[in-house]
This record gives C-alpha cells, structure tokens and sequence, in this order.
C-alpha cells in the first residue's frame, strides 16, 4: 500500500465522527455509481447482440425499451416464476407411509416381561 494512502488513512481514523461519516457517504455515493455505470453497460452490450429477428421472434408486438418498462417485464416475470414455484409447492400431494410392524420396534432388544410389584 502506498505510503501517502497509509498516511490517509491513519489520518482519517483519528479525526472526528463528522469527517468519517462524510468519506463514508461520498466513497458509497461512487461505488454505487461505478456499480450502476458497469451493469448499465453490460446490459447495453448484451441487448446490441440481439438480431432483429430474434426480437421479432420473441416478442412481436413493439414495446419502449427505456428502463422502467425493463425493470417492469422483468420483474413479473420474476413474480410469475415465484408464484408457480409457489404454487407447486403448496398444490403437491403429501403422503406418509406408517409400516407399524417395524416403525415403532426394535428386533434387537430382548422384549420386557411383566412383573409384579410387591
């Protein structure tokens, strides 16, 4: 680690609440701005390698691609699996086998004997 980063950071632990706080809101604010700048990219990327007539193919009718309208189509998509994977879950049949010959008795104990208490 670079001398001057050391020196940054010993710094920065030493002085106030305030100070801290600041660099922690400003480094959060341009994490989550690289975050968002990457993943907007990689989307920009995979949407340009659709061809045309695999956007015709799925999905005939013209819909806006900003997106508020991606974020809607996906998520009930994503709402649409959750609520089958639900719904199988809820609607499967349930069944219990009790075999009670050999469930509740062991072959390896000798049995008990009844005896009478005096």
């Amino acid at each position: 680690m670079p001398q001057g980063l050391k020196n940054f950071i010993a710094e920065l632990r030493t002085s106030g609440e305030a100070r801290k706080k600041r660099y922690l809101v400003i480094g959060s604010a341009i994490t989550m701005s690289v975050v968002v700048f990457l993943w907007m990219g990689y989307l920009n990327i995979n949407v340009q390698n659709v061809s045309d007539t695999e956007r015709t193919d799925a999905a005939p009718e013209i819909q806006k691609n900003d997106f508020w309208e991606t974020m809607k189509r996906g998520s009930a998509i994503l709402y649409d699996q959750i609520a089958d994977l639900i719904g199988k879950g809820i609607n499967q049949k349930k069944e219990i086998i009790i075999d009670t010959k050999e469930n509740f008795q062991s072959g390896e104990l000798a049995p008990i004997t009844p005896q009478e208490i005096k």
